[in-house]
């Protein structure tokens, strides 16, 4: 995998020096899983891509190649737990302390992909095809913060109460698919654009938000008490992940801004200047 994106990094670094010019798509989307994915979870992706395209030299930006970043989150929960602390010597319980805790966890989806856009060369409004094909990568995070007056588990350098930041889950898969939309190009290579893209994608373990809500946090430290010893490594989050072959329809829109030569209504303008 790491290989195939070097390679297609230098590809694409190496057209984008001999491309007349470049396109910059910036869009915010929305993803609604389908299939196996959309029977498992009904949340909803909200996120932002971005797509750098190199139309092919003489070809009236008809045929256009590039590569794609997006990320989306698709459900972040926050819960309050009251944490009970053993404070023990030997098996003798000597107190119990109760540590207020903020648990907040986030599901997100990375994901990068190699591009080619077919669009038409008409003028102001110009439909295009897509197909795209790449890597997405589904990963949860925990972060938790102590709440108590004490501060028992913070860190003096620290100055948002956080404990620790636990990855629970990573997990990359095969991504491919193709769809379509329509931009509306004005002067100075600036424009907007909508489309619609059907992912599919392979299996993959995930945590959504309906999980995240339900996890207890655990502290598995024992022995003698003291908050400069506290290690928050100890504390573990129960949770089994699902699992689904990952599919996507992503909806976006956004805008659209062009690097190097001139854009189609320039263009037209100069010839119309020229009288050709």
């Amino acid at each position: 995998m790491k290989r195939l994106l070097l390679l297609l990094f230098i590809c694409f670094t190496l057209h984008g020096l001999y491309a007349q010019k470049a396109i910059l798509d910036i869009n915010l989307g929305l993803g609604f899983p389908v299939g196996e994915f959309g029977d498992k979870t009904d949340a909803v992706g909200v996120g932002a891509t971005a797509n750098l395209l190199f139309p092919i030299p003489n070809l009236n930006d008809a045929v256009q190649v590039g590569f794609g970043l997006g990320f989306m989150e698709y459900g972040n929960t926050r819960t309050d737990e009251i944490i009970n602390l053993d404070i023990t010597q030997g098996n003798t319980l000597i107190d119990r302390i109760q540590i207020p805790m903020e648990i907040r966890a986030s599901n997100s989806i990375l994901n990068g992909h190699a591009m080619v856009r077919f669009q038409a060369p008409t003028q102001v409004v110009k439909p295009y095809i897509q197909g795209a094909v790449g890597f997405r990568r589904l990963a949860t995070t925990t972060r938790v913060f102590d709440r108590s007056d004490q501060g028992f588990f913070r860190d003096d350098d620290n100055d948002d109460d956080l404990i620790e930041s636990i990855n629970n889950l990573s997990d990359w898969v095969f991504s491919y698919g193709g769809g379509g939309g329509f931009m509306i190009e004005f002067k100075n290579g600036f424009g907007i654009h909508t489309g619609v893209t059907y992912m599919l994608g392979g299996r993959a373990d995930f945590f959504d938000a309906t999980d995240t809500e339900q996890w207890d946090i655990n502290f598995s430290g024992s022995g003698n008490f003291d908050p400069d010893d506290l290690d928050a490594g100890d504390l573990q989050v129960d949770t089994s992940p699902k699992n689904a072959k990952i599919d996507l329809i992503i909806a976006e829109i956004g805008f659209r801004l062009q690097f190097g030569g001139k854009s189609n209504t320039q263009q037209r303008t100069n010839n119309t200047w020229n009288g050709n």
